[in-house]
């Protein structure tokens, strides 16, 4: 055993919360946390917005490509007219009717 060593052992440093910040009370804290629970509210609230709204968009693009293909299918169907009389102007990619090219 090293003589200059002592006995006793010093207790290890405590592991107690470290103080709070200056000027960051309890019930501000409190405060911002409800803060914080609002804005991610309102986060969800607009996603929520944006997500129905898509799939709105997208039922009323369904139905508009359904109604063209039905219109379409009516028009190929032989029934002495002449050709392309009702037939309906093409659709771009995203399900709206397109001008009619001349």
């Amino acid at each position: 055993m090293d003589p200059r060593r002592p006995l006793a052992v010093e207790p290890p440093p405590s592991r107690a919360a470290p103080p709070p910040a200056p000027g960051l009370s309890p019930r501000r804290a409190r405060g911002v946390l409800a803060l914080a629970v609002l804005a991610c509210a309102a986060l969800l609230l607009w996603f929520q917005q944006v997500v129905r709204d898509g799939v709105a968009q997208a039922e009323t693009r369904r139905q508009a490509t359904h109604a063209h293909d039905a219109a379409a299918w009516r028009c190929q169907a032989p029934r002495g007219r002449p050709a392309g009389a009702d037939c309906p102007p093409p659709l771009d990619g995203t399900g709206v009717l397109t001008a009619a090219r001349r």
